[in-house]
């Protein structure tokens, strides 16, 4: 190993030759131990950085398109365009949008004077929409007022969305007439106030007071002959502002889709490095780079696909095979079988650490001497001796002390510390563990194995560490969101949460995701080919390999599969592409 002159005391100091050397020495090292392919990729492009999608990837999409610019405007693409999209919020580039093809299933979609009102008025004059057109309008209602549109048909999975402001009223209500089941938004916080079990409720913001709520029904609707989705208030002569409805087939919710007087489609994005580059650059000893995020993905939906002259490598993210959650309500602690004990639960103002929404919930001490707690009555059908895991997310709001307890015939805690992120205490009988999530929070979680066949779950926020009654105050507790109980020996991802693994073509992968493995912003993805075996690896992990006898690869499909459908709903960040086969090493490493 080369060494590296150093020296110490005033007067010291190196001479340029000996830094210039030190330098060289550095560079050596670093590219002896780096694990990237040892050739310079023949293709990148860092949409994220750049902001422009290369030249030399074909797109294509059959028809208009509409996605955020850097100030938060939203935009329309036309047919062919690339649509590179922005956060709303923070003007940080997302990358390239890709999306499948859509339906939005509502006539009208910004004229509300076309939708059914009872009770219910639509403002004369406009103001400025997120398209930044004076378009959008206000609704007053009086009584149980209320306007609705029908659209979809019965048996299937709706996503539905609105852009909402506040005006003289600072809440609105959305959801689906036939089913009763509604969701509350608050238009200031930007909290969820409500939302019906059946109901998977999200609000995102934009710029201007404005913000894109939804509400997605997680079973089919089996209503004969279809059903209404509604809009309306919790409080009465009271105005908010609406604009850009959209209903659309599908348990996730894509980019807006503007409507008149019929529905409209848009068509799916298709991204591909084509067979003209790749002729000329690759052979079959080959490694493709990705990093890309998927909004809400299905079985169906790839990351990648590389097409040869005998056969076609998917790369598909689909739903990783996990434990159930054998909790309800996981995420709404205010509703049953959720109680309360000597606390109140309450809505937060803070996002929870996975999707970045404003659906945490916060459990505050009463003012009272007592112990301070919330539980889960109670969980029956378990199996003696078998090892279960209870996990939730936890954040320190004027409590330092948090513990999880297992209340069956006997009780079994762990008391964790959220401010200095330790484990304090844990029964013997228990294994407690905590990770770090970021921001505060922590995941902690306790494994028992039960000596009865039912039993109640406790959420205790804390003054102490020895869980002691104490006098609250009414104000202080902890943050709390996504709690999980499952059949396992330590945690696995939470279950509402997209958990997604790797499948190629009938391939079953290896463990892609060690069971410990929570959320990233963004998935990274590595494939590569010697020509008779493909090699996978994803987010820092191998995934496993498959022979399959390649000769030349043709197109590499971007953000979809080799028929050019089932795409992402999601972002492309980066592509790089090698002309030679990487080490299980080396996709390792590009996959971190």
């Amino acid at each position: 190993m080369a060494s590296i002159v150093t020296r110490i005391g005033k007067g010291s100091a190196l001479t340029v030759p000996e830094m210039d050397q030190n330098f060289k020495n550095l560079d050596s090292q670093v590219l002896k131990t780096d694990l990237r392919p040892s050739s310079i990729p023949v293709f990148r492009n860092d949409i994220l950085n750049s902001g422009v999608l290369d030249p030399r990837v074909t797109f294509d999409r059959n028809s208009t398109g509409t996605y955020f610019d850097k100030f938060g405007v939203l935009k329309t693409a036309k047919a062919g365009e690339p649509r590179i999209d922005y956060d709303p919020v923070t003007g940080e580039c997302r990358g390239l949008l890709v999306e499948e093809q859509r339906t939005n299933l509502l006539t009208y979609s910004q004229d509300f004077n076309n939708w059914s009102k009872y009770l219910c008025t639509i403002g004369a004059d406009f103001i400025t929409a997120p398209d930044g057109t004076l378009s959008a309008v206000s609704i007053t209602k009086t009584s149980s007022g209320n306007i609705s549109k029908g659209g979809h048909t019965s048996n299937q999975i709706y996503s539905f969305t609105v852009y909402a402001k506040a005006g003289s009223g600072t809440s609105i209500k959305v959801g689906f007439y036939n089913f009763s089941e509604y969701a509350s938004f608050d238009l200031i916080s930007g909290y969820i106030i409500s939302s019906s079990t059946n109901l998977n409720a999200t609000i995102v913001k934009c710029i201007n007071g404005w913000w894109r709520i939804c509400v997605v029904r997680k079973q089919p609707n089996v209503y004969s002959g279809g059903d209404l989705v509604l809009i309306t208030q919790d409080y009465d002569n009271v105005s908010v502002y609406i604009w850009g409805a959209q209903l659309e087939q599908g348990s996730s919710p894509t980019s807006y889709i503007p409507t008149t007087t019929s529905q409209v489609i848009r068509s799916a994005d298709v991204i591909k490095i084509p067979q003209s580059f790749t002729n000329s650059k690759l052979t079959n000893t080959s490694t493709v780079q990705l990093e890309a995020k998927s909004a809400g993905l299905v079985t169906s939906q790839s990351y990648c696909s590389i097409k040869s002259n005998t056969t076609a490598i998917n790369q598909k993210l689909i739903k990783q095979t996990q434990s159930k959650n054998l909790l309800t309500n996981s995420e709404k602690f205010d509703q049953s079988p959720w109680t309360v004990s000597a606390v109140t639960v309450t809505s937060s103002t803070t996002v929870n650490p996975l999707t970045e929404t404003l659906t945490a919930k916060k459990i505050v001490d009463t003012i009272g001497n007592s112990l301070h707690y919330l539980y889960y009555n109670v969980i029956s059908g378990l199996t003696i001796s078998k090892p279960y895991t209870y996990s939730v997310y936890a954040k320190a709001s004027g409590r330092d002390y948090f513990a999880l307890r297992w209340n069956g015939d006997t009780t079994q805690d762990a008391t964790f510390n959220l401010t200095t992120g330790t484990i304090v205490a844990a029964d013997s009988t228990v294994q407690a563990s905590m990770r770090n999530i970021g921001n505060g929070w922590y995941r902690c979680a306790i494994t028992v194995r039960p000596t009865t066949t039912s039993s109640r779950i406790d959420l205790i926020t804390s003054a102490n560490s020895t869980l002691t009654a104490y006098a609250g105050d009414g104000s202080s507790g902890t943050l709390i969101w996504g709690v999980q109980l499952e059949a396992e020996e330590k945690f696995t991802k939470y279950a509402p949460e997209p958990a997604y693994a790797i499948q190629v073509n009938s391939m079953t992968p290896t463990q892609l995701f060690n069971d410990q493995t929570e959320i990233t912003k963004f998935d990274r993805h590595a494939i590569s080919t010697d020509g008779s075996n493909v090699y996978y690896a994803s987010n820092g992990k191998y995934v496993g390999s498959q022979q399959l006898a390649i000769t030349q690869i043709n197109d590499i499909v971007i953000g979809a599969d080799d028929t050019e459908a089932n795409q992402i709903n999601g972002h492309i960040q980066k592509i790089a592409v090698y002309n030679t086969t990487s080490s299980v090493d080396q996709l390792i490493s590009l996959s971190s």
